[in-house]
C-alpha cells in the first residue's frame, strides 16, 4: 500500500521530530528523535479486517438475472462491478452505483463490447470507481479502461499507464510480461495484485511505481492450507490495507481470508468463510463482505463483526 508519511506542511515525522529538538536539552532531543523511530519489537498494526470478527447473516443486496461472478466493490460500498454468464450468449462486464449505503442500486450499466471479448472471470475496480480491470479471455494481455467521474460510462482505454510492464510486448525491446493472468484481484489503491499465473498457481505481485509492478514470485508462504496447493486457490478480494486477501479454495470447497505479515512476504493466519462465498470482496472497512456464489443469482453481503 502507497503511504503519504509526511505531515500537512510536507515534513516527515522524522524531519519533525528534528524541528523539535531544536533549542532543547541533549536528553529531550534524544527523546523527541527516538519517538520518531518505529520500534521494531513493537509488531505491525491490527489489520482493517479483524481475525476474531464474528459473521452475521447473509441478505441479497441485488437480483441479477443470470448468473454472476463479482469482482469489485469500491470501499465505500457505492460500487459493484461483476461478469454477468450468460447462456449461450457473450460474457458481459455489468456494474452499478448507488448515492449512500442506504439507498438501493441503480439501473445496471454494461461496458461497451468494443472493450471485449470479456473473460467469464473476476473484473477489479479501484477504489474510486473509475478503473476497471480484467484479463483477456486467453488470460495473455490485462486490460484497463477509465472513465472521468462516477455516473460516467467507461469510455478510455488506459492499460499502458497503470499496467506499464505488465503485459508481454514484442520487438527487440520487448518484454515478457507477468502473465497468464486469471482471476485479477487488486486491492483498492493498486498498491497489491493476486492472481493465477498458469502452472505457477497463485503470485502477489506489489504496485511499484508509474504503473510498473514487481516481478511476483509463486505463491507466498502460509497461505495454502495443507489439503491444498497454490494450483487450486483463486483470489477474490483484498481488504483496503492491502492485509487480507479474500479466496476460494476448490480443493476443500470454501471461501477464506488470509492475512499478509506487512513486514515480509507471507501468510500468517488463514480462516474459512464458508461455502457459498464463492466470489468474496471486502467493504473498505471489512465490515461488510459481498459474495455471489458459483453459477447462481444474486448478489449478497454478509456483515462481519
Amino acid at each position: 500500500m502507497r503511504v503519504d508519511s509526511s505531515d500537512g506542511d510536507g515534513a516527515t515525522p522524522f524531519e519533525a521530530s528534528l524541528d523539535a529538538a531544536e533549542g532543547s536539552s541533549d536528553a529531550d532531543a534524544g527523546a523527541a528523535i527516538d519517538s520518531a523511530i518505529p520500534d521494531a519489537d513493537a509488531g505491525p498494526p491490527p489489520p482493517i479486517c479483524p481475525i476474531d470478527a464474528s459473521a452475521g447473516a447473509a441478505v441479497l443486496v441485488l437480483t441479477t438475472p443470470e448468473p454472476v461472478v463479482l469482482g469489485g466493490v469500491t470501499p465505500d460500498e457505492l460500487m459493484l462491478a461483476w461478469t454477468d454468464i450468460t447462456d449461450g450468449g457473450p460474457v458481459l462486464v455489468n456494474w452499478v452505483e448507488r448515492a449512500s449505503t442506504s439507498s438501493a442500486f441503480g439501473a445496471t450499466q454494461t461496458l461497451d463490447p468494443s472493450f471485449g471479448p470479456f473473460p467469464a472471470d473476476h473484473v477489479a475496480i479501484s477504489g474510486d470507481g473509475l478503473r476497471l480491470a480484467f484479463a483477456t479471455p486467453d488470460q495473455k494481455q490485462m486490460v484497463e479502461v477509465s472513465r472521468t467521474a462516477r455516473g460516467l460510462p467507461f469510455t478510455t482505454v488506459s492499460t499502458a499507464k497503470n499496467f506499464k510492464g505488465v503485459n508481454a510486448t514484442g520487438g527487440a525491446e520487448g518484454s515478457p510480461g507477468i502473465g497468464p493472468f486469471a482471476s485479477p484481484t487488486l486491492s483498492s489503491d493498486y498498491g497489491i495484485w493476486a492472481f493465477v499465473q498458469g502452472n505457477n498457481g497463485v503470485v502477489v505481485s506489489r504496485g511499484l511505481s508509474f504503473g510498473e509492478w514487481s516481478t511476483p514470485p509463486v505463491l507466498p508462504p502460509g497461505l495454502a492450507p495443507p489439503a491444498s496447493s497454490p494450483r487450486t486457490i483463486v483470489p477474490t478480494g483484498w481488504s483496503a490495507d492491502s492485509r487480507t486477501l479474500f479466496y476460494w479454495d476448490e480443493t476443500v470447497g470454501f471461501a477464506a481470508m488470509a492475512w499478509l505479515d506487512p513486514y515480509a512476504l507471507k501468510f500468517v493466519t488463514t480462516q474459512l468463510l464458508g461455502a457459498e462465498l464463492t466470489n468474496a470482496v471486502p467493504s473498505g472497512d471489512c465490515g461488510n463482505i459481498y459474495f455471489s456464489s458459483a453459477g447462481a443469482v444474486g448478489i449478497y453481503v454478509l456483515p462481519r463483526n
